[in-house]
């Protein structure tokens, strides 16, 4: 069967954009933009003279399965001053998925959490294009999910 020119441009044409579709980066270096639909700065723990806001937060995924995430956060406690402080972790990670159906980032402390501490569990996520979506466990009171933004430049 033979392929009209305008047939075989239109059939270049789509096989180029399927390819060249939103993939998420699967390295490099990621913004907070907002936690629980907030923009930044966004309280991730708000009672009556306890407060914790997030000013800031990077995370940076190298490529080979290390990841640094790095907050700036704003604290007011009862029966102390308030203050400022960055606080940065070190995690190991894994994707798992597909860029078309989707993927997930699955990370754990690195090194890891001692035997017998009593640690956190660490964020797992989900790409939706040049976002990342990170959760803080399940459990009612866990951290509500923050989004970040991919730093690499689109079109």
């Amino acid at each position: 069967m033979r392929l009209s020119r305008q047939k075989a441009f239109i059939l270049v044409a789509l096989t180029m954009a399927c390819s060249q579709t939103a993939a998420p980066p699967t390295s490099g270096s990621y913004v907070l933009e907002s936690i629980n639909g907030q923009p930044i700065p966004a309280n991730i723990q708000a009672e009556p003279g306890d407060t914790i806001t997030v000013l800031s937060s990077s995370l940076t995924l190298d490529g080979f399965g290390r990841a640094q995430l790095s907050e700036h956060i704003r604290y007011v406690h009862p029966n102390s001053p308030p203050g400022e402080q960055t606080y940065t972790t070190q995690y190991s990670y894994s994707i798992t998925g597909s860029r078309i159906v989707g993927q997930t980032i699955v990370f754990d402390y690195s090194p890891p959490c001692p035997p017998n501490a009593l640690c956190a569990a660490p964020p797992e996520g989900r790409f939706s294009g040049f976002k990342l979506i990170l959760t803080y466990g399940r459990t009612p009171g866990s951290r509500p999910p923050s989004i970040y933004r991919s730093t690499v430049a689109v079109d």
